[in-house]
């Protein structure tokens, strides 16, 4: 008996092409090179300023939001009913969300330096839930306090 070959989804070129370019600048901007050294892109602006790298995450969101749009039309599209897209999107978050708390722990083990909350923690929490501001239980999320600008370097109009 021959099984039936399932046609190969069709992808978005551009999607993938976006995605390829938002993982090639995560690797960038994580290992410039020398530390010491950097072009000044490849850094995060001080207060009041945009650069290259500052694009990266919002970048990423941008396309897991597309992603999870065009693969739960997708599924809804193939006859795949609310409860089991819900729970392959909490199975999926859950996967990402072990991965991460295990790459935390290595190679070092520490309770004490865990960290929750994070890049990996945000986004599959951002992208299986619509309350994902919630925060763990027995926990509580607070939001950095924002500082003013510093102040300009120098203080006159001719600059000295």
């Amino acid at each position: 008996m021959q099984s039936a070959a399932k046609p190969a989804p069709q992808r978005v070129l551009s999607i993938d092409v976006l995605r390829g370019l938002s993982i090639a600048l995560m690797i960038l901007v994580n290992d410039p090179g020398d530390w010491g050294h950097v072009y000044s892109q490849l850094d995060h602006a001080e207060w009041n300023g945009f650069t290259l790298t500052d694009f990266v995450f919002p970048n990423f969101l941008f396309l897991v939001g597309v992603s999870i749009v065009l693969s739960l039309s997708s599924r809804i599209a193939k006859g795949e009913n609310k409860r089991s897209s819900a729970l392959h999107m909490v199975r999926r978050a859950a996967t990402i969300f072990v991965i991460k708390m295990l790459l935390s722990a290595f190679p070092h083990f520490h309770l004490t330096h865990l960290r929750l909350f994070g890049v990996l923690t945000a986004s599959p929490s951002a992208s299986s839930s619509p309350a994902s501001s919630a925060s763990l239980p027995g926990t509580r999320a607070t939001a950095p306090a924002l500082s003013p600008p510093s102040p300009p370097l120098c203080s006159s109009a001719t600059g000295r």
